[in-house]
């Protein structure tokens, strides 16, 4: 978790945005800087008050991620086989062929402009205990000299790209977008365009701050969570596309918040899933298969989860509009 001293709101603002679906070895998960929400919004987080203790509400893995994560394979997007199998499982769980055109324009984009030699050459493999060991210094700075004004796409983007019309937004009101700096920057220097104004207004609500309390109550943070998704009519299509959000907690502002640090989308494959992100703006896409939705929590978890005892709560994942199958946080 990073920590910052609050000396100017656009300085604390650029620096948590790059941490914004930031390099998840880094053991770092999103803290946030948040105005006020709205006044229904704080009336329905008032009404929702529930009792919780963080300890014994959300269980604890007992295993090390060498066995909660055994079996998992991992791509990079950077071949044609790879392009073949992430299409085809997206495009068989309902999403656009569409959507999935443009979001494979992305990954082109990316691959396109970066060293792939420490990625992944060639279909999936084995994922082991931890993301493969990138080398981010030529990755950025092929990334920079290519783009000096745009910073590239990040989990949101990509995740919305894919699975913006298989939900809905009824209210797009005055969300709490201070966090979204960096993605409406993105999505202003892109070279090409990603959303419409339409598109854009629908991005900032889904993804708007969350007013939270400032307890470690992770029962009053899910509670806050489908208060807002309530309030926003955010609703789901049936279809096999889950879009899995890992809401982190910042208490470093009165009120505290929530907001969506990192987040992608899983659909059905083989016996399993397919959770398909892309790591932060300049870091790497990744697809990765797992057995069952506890193991994806499990490899979430073991990314953004720094543990209990500290004094912000630890992060709550949420698959579509409900807290995702078998929530449990990573043993530290």
């Amino acid at each position: 978790m990073m920590h910052f001293s609050y000396l100017t709101v656009p300085t604390v603002t650029v620096s948590l945005l790059l941490a914004a679906c930031s390099n998840p070895d880094s053991g770092d998960t999103i803290r946030t800087a948040s105005d006020a929400q709205s006044a229904s919004t704080a009336s329905a987080t008032a009404e929702s008050k529930v009792a919780s203790d963080q300890h014994t509400e959300i269980p604890t893995a007992n295993s090390d991620a060498s066995q909660l994560l055994a079996g998992m394979t991992i791509s990079n997007l950077v071949d044609k086989q790879s392009h073949e199998v992430v299409r085809s499982a997206l495009a068989d769980a309902g999403v656009p062929q569409e959507s999935i055109d443009g979001f494979f324009e992305l990954v082109n984009e990316y691959n396109t402009a970066v060293p792939t030699d420490s990625m992944v050459a060639e279909g999936f493999a084995d994922y082991g205990t931890k993301d493969p060991d990138y080398d981010v210094e030529s990755i950025s700075k092929a990334w920079n000299d290519r783009y000096a004004d745009y910073v590239g796409t990040n989990c949101r983007i990509n995740t919305f790209t894919l699975a913006h019309s298989l939900f809905s937004v009824d209210d797009q009101d005055n969300p709490n977008d201070s966090l979204l700096f960096l993605d409406q920057q993105s999505l202003d220097k892109a070279p090409q365009q990603i959303f419409n104004e339409a598109q854009r207004a629908k991005f900032e609500a889904f993804y708007g701050n969350i007013e939270t309390t400032m307890e470690q109550t992770p029962g009053q943070h899910i509670a806050d969570i489908k208060a807002y998704i309530k309030d926003r009519g955010i609703e789901f299509a049936d279809t096999g596309t889950r879009v899995v959000s890992v809401f982190s907690h910042d208490t470093l502002t009165e009120p505290a918040t929530l907001f969506i640090g990192h987040t992608g989308v899983a659909v059905p494959y083989e016996d399993g899933y397919l959770f398909v992100e892309k790591l932060a703006f300049d870091m790497p896409y990744q697809a990765v298969t797992v057995k069952d939705m506890q193991q994806l929590n499990d490899y979430l978890m073991h990314k953004y989860d720094d543990g209990p005892d500290l004094e912000y709560g630890q992060p709550v994942i949420f698959d579509n509009g409900d807290v995702i199958e078998g929530m449990r946080y990573a043993r530290k």
